[in-house]
């Protein structure tokens, strides 16, 4: 029975969007299509623009050219370290031939995996990265290749304008129309930056190898090969220990890019991926990093410009004293801070140099507590007063002065008796000269000439 005076109303059916709605997500597609085109269409034109211009004015360096030799230092039959000429860098230039090829896979996977099929600029990568940064509102991706990143370590500096960028991508292409891809990538992977070790820069995967992990690259396993790889892109962080979990998380990334690349097995990947950061080695930061720095200004200074290849120097530092000397140091501060509780700990600091008293020679150099935390040398750069250290120079020219025939006989067990010292005195009450102290008269002050009435206290000889 209907029911009158209520009204009723009919529900709308389940269909499709309305005309308004469809039209409005058909433009904005329009619209993000139009944007892409453009980008692309902007991205190939300023390609190449920068192609022709590439041919025609870009200066190239030769990368054969500019190599430092290999600097070897060795205390003993014992090599201590390996440095790029007298600079503070540490590279070993090594031929693509002898670098592994998991290291290779590796830094392909990580750096770029087209990189035998793009002409020094990626266009897919860098569409796929512009993409990404505005969907997530900022700049989370680069599509930089190898070549455009050797082009900047190369040409430019390290700032962040489009500028920068147009002739970065330049420089890439008129790489590219130079050198074969494997003279790039050679030159790549031994000039890319991998971190810092105290005041040492280490370029190249061959010294990042033997410097981070303790080994030669020819050693390393496909997980260490994947740890080198991940260092490019966060160098100083991937070595330190600070972030272990974001260290291990990118190196499985790379592994797991390895695989899908087809350039290392299933079984090797997942071997790889459960096994722990590899420990850096106690001696990684270079053996008696203070004495290798102090041996590198001395060879700067004192030696002509090296030529090419490996030079192999002989110091005097004796390594078993060298790390005796390390270890006393290291245990006499923490010594020092168990009896002192209020030191903080760790912040101590102290130096100590053996030298051999017949030649002068250093046999062991230790300039701070740890040369990570702190490589500034104390043994060599601190400057502070003498103190009782220079008493041995004193004796030493009573000695030599009895010797030659200029004063009397003298002996370490010989008494010294000080004289009176007269002198003007121009303010204060108490004076102490040698072993007599000088009290200034108050009654009888100090003239216009500054001379005061001076009474002396004589006290017994001392040795």
């Amino acid at each position: 029975m209907p029911i009158s005076g209520t009204a009723v109303r009919a529900r709308r059916p389940a269909g499709p969007l309305p005309r308004r709605a469809a039209a409005s997500a058909a433009f904005r597609g329009a619209l993000v299509a139009v944007g892409l085109l453009t980008v692309g269409l902007f991205i190939v034109g300023g390609l190449g623009l920068a192609w022709v211009w590439a041919r025609w004015s870009y200066p190239l360096l030769d990368l054969r050219q500019g190599k430092l030799p290999t600097v070897r230092l060795y205390a003993g039959s014992e090599e201590i370290a390996a440095l790029q000429g007298t600079s503070r860098r540490f590279q070993i230039w090594l031929p693509l031939d002898e670098i592994p090829r998991p290291v290779v896979n590796a830094v392909l996977a990580a750096e770029d995996r087209r990189f035998f099929q793009h002409p020094g600029i990626d266009v897919r990568a860098v569409l796929r990265a512009a993409v990404t940064n505005l969907r997530r509102g900022g700049v989370r991706q680069g599509g930089s290749t190898i070549t455009q990143q050797l082009a900047r370590m190369l040409f430019f500096s390290k700032e962040r304008t489009w500028g920068r960028k147009l002739r970065e991508s330049r420089a890439a292409l008129r790489l590219e129309t130079q050198y074969s891809k494997s003279q790039i990538l050679e030159a790549y992977l031994n000039a890319v930056y991998l971190g810092h070790d105290g005041e040492v820069a280490i370029h190249g995967v061959g010294a990042a190898s033997r410097h981070f992990l303790g080994k030669e690259l020819a050693e390393v396993r496909l997980d260490e090969a994947a740890l080198l790889a991940a260092a490019i892109s966060a160098p100083n962080r991937t070595f330190l220990g600070h972030f272990p979990r974001a260290v291990q998380a990118r190196r499985n990334r790379i592994l797991q890019a390895m695989r899908a690349m087809d350039t290392a097995g299933a079984t090797a990947v997942r071997e790889a991926m459960v096994r722990p950061l590899p420990r850096r080695p106690a001696e990684s930061a270079g053996q008696a990093a203070y004495f290798v720095d102090l041996a590198r200004e001395e060879i700067a200074r004192r030696v002509a410009p090296l030529a090419l290849g490996d030079v192999r120097i002989v110091t005097t530092l004796d390594p078993l004293l060298q790390r005796d000397a390390e270890r006393a140091l290291r245990e006499g501060l923490e010594r020092i801070e168990r009896r002192q509780p209020g030191l903080e700990r760790g912040r101590l600091q102290a130096a100590l140099v053996a030298i051999q008293p017949a030649s002068g020679a250093i046999r062991a150099l230790v300039g701070g507590r740890r040369y990570l935390e702190s490589p500034f040398n104390r043994a060599t750069r601190a400057e502070r007063q003498p103190g009782s250290l220079f008493k041995p120079f004193v004796y030493l020219a009573a000695f030599e002065a009895e010797r030659a025939g200029r004063g009397p006989r003298l002996t370490p067990a010989s008494l010294i008796l000080d004289p009176e010292i007269l002198s003007r005195t121009y303010g204060g009450h108490l004076l102490v000269l040698g072993n007599q102290t000088v009290v200034l008269d108050d009654a009888h002050h100090h003239d216009q000439a500054g001379e005061g009435e001076i009474h002396y206290h004589e006290e017994s000889p001392r040795r």
